[in-house]
């Protein structure tokens, strides 16, 4: 089962297509707590099912199995990420994508977080205003994945 593409209502799905990680929302139940579960998402099952069965201080017996898993689309809320009239990427509140290659635009803050100490680079070494429906935004600086 996989998430319906008409869901994801931002025009650049097809430019993150080659680069999105799988993601997936599941619902895990104990072993000794059958009348209780819990539901998160992963973007690795797998993993996330030891990461349960392997918890400190539970019982060896209390041992969880998913009741359901299901592979989704790109999560991110659209809201966080939006292409501008020159169809660069736009991110915003601290989203920063670790899969997309191109360069994209975000605010100082990350900057001045760290951002360029993970693997990012700047692209240019000024403002960068990015025009939404002929309106010009706030600035932003463009970076890229190095």
């Amino acid at each position: 089962m996989s998430f319906s593409s008409d869901v994801i209502q931002f025009p650049y799905d097809k430019f993150m297509a080659k680069t999105a990680t799988k993601q997936y929302i599941y619902i895990v139940q104990s072993s000794l707590e059958s009348s209780k579960c819990k539901i998160g998402k992963t973007n690795s099952f797998e993993r996330r099912l030891k990461d349960y069965n392997n918890m400190t201080g539970k019982s060896k017996d209390n041992k969880y199995k998913y009741l359901f898993v299901c592979e989704v689309g790109d999560m991110t809320p659209a809201k966080y990420q939006f292409l501008d009239d020159a169809k660069t990427l736009v991110v915003s509140e601290g989203y920063i994508p670790n899969d997309y290659k191109m360069p994209f635009a975000v605010s100082a803050r990350p900057i001045l977080n760290g951002l360029l100490e993970k693997g990012f680079k700047l692209v240019q070494n000024k403002e960068y205003y990015p025009y939404i429906k002929g309106k010009k935004k706030f600035a932003k600086i463009l970076v890229q994945k190095s």
